[in-house]
């Protein structure tokens, strides 16, 4: 084979410091390929010196000992005729037109008349080494450096590993490409002589447990593996092989898994507890089939939460992934590395650096520009790359495969390693929660999943369910009942009948009258007035004052008022024509529209709130030349027409009005609605009963097409604020999730939208919210929505929303004082969110919460129990003490941090039942 003069490749640019590096796909493979190629082995040994580059806009003469390869990019750039008179001079001119790295390295060989016969592994480390080459030279430039490479001493070492990998030896092939890897390093350390951090975060679904991931297992550098603990379930049962390898190669530090969930949960819309339960059990599943649970947390789909720090935190990860992969938003951060700072001042260190796509040949054109944003701008210098098992670039194996011979971009880490041996980050990040921003419902409408609202409202009411349901079994047992049987599903009803049933006997349907009394048991830690319906539906509601977690005896027969009559409707009873008032609020029902004309309380004049049924459709866009109009202005509502509005129940406890009509847009009917408003004595709250009967169902974006309740309030200056995990946070968002509540703080008021579980609401203007009722794919027709005002504590009001009080019928008797508590909690802006026995040799000797602060603000309170305290400690949620807490004359001293979730473990004086 003869020897040529010059190996160069055409690019279209001046000069390196102009290389377009911002091609994607194809034609940044190709420009790829075309450079690497010509550093395979055998092309190198067919030249004295090392592959270079010429301006495509200014060739030089072609000649008999010159070859050249032509990307694709630079064909619109090259002189006319100057591919021809190349091929008439005898020059070796190989274009790409679509051809793979080793079928344009194949025909430049041809065109030396000579056969590739080389090994294939070494001689793809050598064009490895060829691709490091060019991203050194650009990172240099990058940087604002000139290039300090030692290009004697480096090409002597490429031409040697060259002739090596054609001699077949292997083992001096290697020594000189890694000498000419540390060259490169050492040109390097000119510009940035700190550690930079490369991470491979391989992304593993259900799909992928195949030899795509036992091949990746194989790779050269650390590995992170980004799983749940459902798909790594799923992987133990079909390939425990491949299971096993992973905890092996885990157990030497080679790869970590990271994670943590059972399965992505639609953070932050379900229940604060559920998350943990998930997170739980995630780690214990991982502990199980891998020997250990991960320590940094991680999750693709979207889904972060300005709560989750305190949760992590405390469940011991030592790092966390700030970002996720699919739809959604959540903050950046100019760091890669912070801390990353909860709702409660909790933190953990958190890599904030978006992944580059592996797969794509763009990210590895551009690796230098990527690269050296990071070292300009990072504290701790990391480039993260993401990709499917099987599914990266061809460039990624070459970085990989340099960076197995030394560091010259950086060292490859597993996220462990990073988080234990990476500089700590100088500064703290506290995100808003309004800036993350999920993408749920539009998700849903695109995959056509059924129920996007009631599925999640259903979640919430559960979640209430179970809070009141722990908290009265927590009771009995430790009043001497049995323990539950596991696997049996617990209702807070049947928690209060075990309850009650340590101290009477439930009605026999031939009971006396006379002897029947009702036990009314508030499963929440607040004290409330509430409404209490017949558990038979025989007797009108009557109002009952409860303590938290306590109960009331009351005689039906005689607790409760008669109706009143009509003649008498202007002196007594909720009820007064189409107003319904109380101490704390009054309401006025439009008698047209059947909707709610205003919602007054005592010393403002001006009404606090009104409320309507409404369908919303998109009106059509502006005609081409036309000014933009804003969706909302263009929006097109119906009117409600009521066709009977009437009074159902008016007693000196309870007025409720209701009214039925049709939902109107413009001549024609788009569904039928049935709105009952009760209003009860005490109370500063009224709950909202909705039912709407759609004879035309929304359409396309479910942002812009739905059924809802429309608020509106006076005051344009007032401020939202929403429950996120349990904790009231501002919120400017047009488009906003809050399961829990909608809060609006007027000057002078407060009142609060209490939502029922329902997750979305949209803000129009800035005296208006819609909260969705029905979107495309919803099912549910019925829904319950409550008003609060003076809501100092709108979680309160929610959670009352949610979980009633329970009412149990009983055989009088003498062994139940008339009122009482269990737990008493005076802090009312701490809430329980679980309770459970403290179990010490299988005997009941204490007690477990969980208990949230929810209203931003720290506070000092005191926990109460019907036993007195001797000692307990504040836990993580992993079990292990943080503190001992205080206790005096049995009471549990308790200091919340805003927005706090602590788990405290009390244990009573005595052992024994009282």
């Amino acid at each position: 084979m003869n020897k040529f003069d010059e190996l160069a490749i055409v690019l279209p640019c001046h000069s390196l410091e102009d290389l377009p590096t911002y091609y994607t796909g194809t034609n940044a493979d190709g420009l790829l390929a075309c450079w690497s190629a010509l550093w395979q082995p055998a092309v190198l040994a067919a030249c004295d010196r090392l592959p270079t580059w010429q301006r495509a806009d200014s060739p030089p003469e072609p000649d008999s000992r010159r070859v050249f390869t032509v990307p694709a990019v630079s064909d619109a750039y090259l002189p006319t005729g100057w591919l021809a008179r190349a091929r008439d001079q005898g020059a070796a001119i190989v274009a790409q037109q679509g051809a793979t790295r080793r079928q344009i390295a194949d025909r430049v060989l041809q065109a030396m008349g000579a056969e590739p016969a080389v090994e294939q592994d070494l001689a793809a480390d050598v064009e490895a080494v060829g691709y490091a080459y060019l991203q050194q030279e650009l990172l240099s430039r990058r940087m604002r450096y000139s290039s300090a490479l030692d290009e004697g001493h480096f090409a002597s070492e490429v031409k040697a590993a060259a002739g090596a990998v054609l001699a077949a030896d292997r083992e001096l092939a290697r020594k000189h490409l890694t000498a000419a890897v540390e060259v490169l390093t050492e040109a390097r350390d000119r510009f940035f002589p700190t550690e930079a951090w490369l991470i491979d975060l391989t992304l593993v679904a259900e799909t992928t447990l195949d030899e795509r991931l036992r091949a990746e297992l194989q790779s050269t550098v650390p590995l992170n593996l980004l799983l749940t603990a459902n798909t790594l379930d799923c992987l133990a049962r079909h390939d425990a092989a491949l299971a096993a390898a992973i905890r092996v190669k885990w157990e030497q530090q080679t790869l970590a898994v990271v994670g943590g969930h059972v399965d992505e949960d639609r953070l932050p819309l379900v229940p604060v507890e559920d998350t943990l339960d998930d997170l739980r059990r995630g780690r214990c599943a991982f502990e199980r089939l891998l020997g250990k649970a991960p320590q940094v947390y991680a999750r693709r789909r979207d889904g972060l939460a300005a709560f989750l720090p305190q949760i992590l935190a405390r469940l011991e990860y030592h790092g966390a992934l700030h970002f996720t992969l699919d739809d959604g938003r959540f903050p950046p951060e100019e760091q890669s590395k912070t801390r990353w700072e909860g709702l409660d001042g909790s933190a953990l260190d958190a890599l904030t650096r978006v992944p580059v796509d592996a797969a794509d040949p763009g990210t590895f054109l551009a690796f230098s520009e990527k690269l050296g944003r990071a070292m300009d701008l990072d504290y701790v210098a990391t480039l993260v790359f993401a990709h499917w098992p099987g599914r990266s670039s061809s460039w990624y194996d070459d970085l990989r495969r340099v960076s197995a011979y030394g560091p010259v971009f950086g060292r490859f880490v597993t996220l462990e390693d990073y988080f234990a041996s990476s500089q700590s980050p100088g500064r703290l990040a506290r995100f808003p929660a309004d800036r993350y921003r999920p993408a749920y419902l539009k998700q849903d409408a695109q995959q056509g999943r059924a129920d996007p609202l009631s599925s999640i409202a259903a979640r919430h009411e559960a979640d209430a369910a179970r809070v009141g349901a722990s908290a009265l079994d927590t009771i009995a047992v430790l009043c001497g009942a049995a323990m539950e049987t596991p696997g049996e599903p617990g209702t807070p009803q049947r928690a209060a009948e075990r309850l009650a049933g340590r101290w009477a006997r439930r009605v026999s349907p031939d009971a006396n009258p006379d002897q029947v009394r009702w036990l009314v048991l508030n499963p929440l830690s607040g004290a409330r007035v509430a409404p209490v319906e017949d558990p038979a539906g025989d007797r009108l509601p009557v109002v009952v004052e409860l303590p938290g977690n306590g109960f009331r005896v009351i005689d039906p027969q005689v607790s409760r008022p008669a109706p009143v009559g009509r003649s008498q409707r202007d002196r007594v009873g909720i009820v007064h024509e189409f107003e319904l008032a109380n101490e704390h609020l009054s309401v006025l029902v439009d008698p047209e529209t059947g909707a709610l004309r205003s919602i007054r309380v005592p010393n403002k004049r001006s009404s606090l709130l009104s409320q309507q049924l409404a369908f919303r459709r998109t009106g059509p866009p502006p005609r081409p030349g036309e000014p933009w109009v804003d969706p909302d202005d263009r929006a097109i509502y119906s009117r409600m027409r009521a066709q009977t509005v009437e009074t159902t129940i008016n007693t000196l406890d309870v007025g409720e009005i209701v009214s039925r009509g049709e939902l109107i847009c413009g001549e024609e009917v788009v569904a039928g609605f049935e709105q009952r408003v009760r209003v009860w004595r005490g109370g500063k709250t009224l709950t909202l009963d909705l039912t709407i009967e759609p004879r035309q169902l929304p359409e396309g974006d479910p942002w812009d097409e739905y059924f809802a309740a429309r608020f509106a309030w006076a005051d344009e200056m007032a401020e939202i604020w929403r429950g996120v995990g349990m904790s009231a946070q501002p919120c400017e968002n047009r488009r906003l999730e809050a399961p829990h509540y909608v809060a609006i703080h007027e000057a002078a008021h407060r009142a609060a939208i209490l939502t029922g579980g329902l997750p979305y609401h949209r803000r129009v203007g800035d005296r208006m919210l819609d909260t969705l009722l029905i979107v495309p794919g919803e099912t549910r027709r019925r829904f319950r929505l409550g008003i609060a005002v003076a809501a100092d504590y709108p979680e309160a009001a929610a959670l009352d929303l949610l979980a009633p009080p329970l009412v149990v019928p009983i055989e009088r008797t003498e062994a139940l004082p008339e009122s009482g508590w269990f737990f008493h909690l005076d802090g009312r802006n701490v809430q329980a969110t679980h309770w459970e026995p403290l179990l010490v040799e299988g005997r009941p000797a204490g007690f477990v919460a969980r208990l949230i602060e929810t209203e931003g603000r720290p506070v000092r309170c005191r926990l109460r129990a019907f036993r007195a305290v001797a000692s307990a400690r504040q836990v993580n949620f992993a079990g292990t003490t943080l503190a001992e807490l205080k206790v005096e004359d049995g009471v549990i001293q308790l200091d919340f941090t805003a927005g706090e979730w602590m788990e405290v473990v009390a244990q009573f004086v005595s052992s024994s039942p009282a």
